[in-house]
């Protein structure tokens, strides 16, 4: 895959996914620093029950970071895998009010695929053009939409 397309492609997932991204650091930092002095205090500690009672925190605490690290992944899973790319007939544009957005039907070969673009990409686009789309494997939101050939409007 070409680099152009492969940045396109994570500064999309970027712009998508920075609020949940921007969270889990600050948490991953957060609580890795407090597991850390933690750490430190369960060797400093003499008493076994005291390092009994800082190992459980440090492993609810891991757990905490786990869990949102978890909840990212099953939400983002995009970031995981490479981009998808399709070529072939808009069979249909409909309006999606789930989405607030449009739903692309494009015939490739004999797959039907699915892919939810924004208003102003839907408004570019007609029925029966061939087109090539780059989007999210998992989401199916287009990333990148580009027009090959336009079919005629008013043929013979």
């Amino acid at each position: 895959m070409e680099l152009r397309m492969l940045s396109e492609y994570y500064v999309y997932l970027l712009k998508m996914s920075w609020p949940a991204l921007s969270w889990l650091f600050l948490i991953g930092i957060l609580l890795g620093s407090r597991c850390l002095q933690l750490v430190i205090r369960v060797f400093s500690e003499k008493s076994y029950l005291t390092r009994f009672m800082q190992v459980l925190k440090i492993l609810f605490l891991v757990m905490i970071i786990i869990v949102y690290a978890h909840m990212f992944v099953l939400n983002y899973s995009d970031w995981f895998h490479k981009p998808s790319v399709a070529r072939g007939v808009i069979e249909s544009i409909k309006t999606d009010n789930d989405f607030k957005g449009y739903t692309l039907v494009v015939i490739t070969g004999e797959e039907r695929l699915t892919v939810k673009v924004d208003p102003a990409t839907a408004a570019q686009l007609q029925k029966h053009d061939l087109i090539e789309v780059t989007y999210l494997s998992q989401k199916r939101d287009a990333v990148k939409c580009t027009v090959l050939t336009r079919q005629a409007q008013n043929s013979i």
